[in-house]
């Protein structure tokens, strides 16, 4: 009947959206970097990466306003206010940023968003936090060996 093979349909469909979420999942916990979505500046949802990238445990971050990944009130303005100026200009935002870790030490990120729904910012960011730290030392290193 119509109605069995209605059924049949959801189910399968159900069974698909299921497999795709899990597929999906296993491809953002197996990031080596972090990843977060992000609505208003608020941690919606990340990988475990992210969590121990900043130190914290599972699902500590969820929830969270992103202040807490910055060392102080005006880097977390002041890069809010390039952010914003960045995204609406470039449809994405790059930069490199020291940020802190739940253990108050310090570390670089370079960060990369973009918008989930490019003419709607309200539906939130999905944004990648790569540790930039070595990379950054070594730089420093280099300078100091060819001053």
């Amino acid at each position: 009947t119509e109605r069995k093979r209605a059924e049949a349909t959801l189910m399968e469909r159900s069974a698909l959206l299921a497999s795709t979420y899990a597929e999906q999942r296993a491809i953002y916990d197996a990031a080596t970097v972090g990843i977060a979505l992000a609505s208003n500046r608020v941690i919606l949802r990340c990988n475990r990466t992210m969590e121990r990238l900043f130190g914290y445990g599972e699902g500590g971050l969820i929830g969270q306003s992103a202040r807490l990944l910055y060392p102080d009130e005006a880097t977390f303005t002041e890069f809010g206010q390039r952010f914003t100026a960045g995204l609406r200009r470039e449809g994405a935002y790059r930069e490199e940023i020291e940020m802190v870790r739940q253990d108050g030490s310090r570390l670089w990120i370079r960060v990369s968003t973009v918008p989930i729904d490019p003419t709607d910012l309200t539906k939130g960011l999905a944004g990648t936090f790569e540790d930039i730290t070595a990379e950054r030392a070594a730089i420093v290193r280099f300078q100091e060996l060819n001053a």
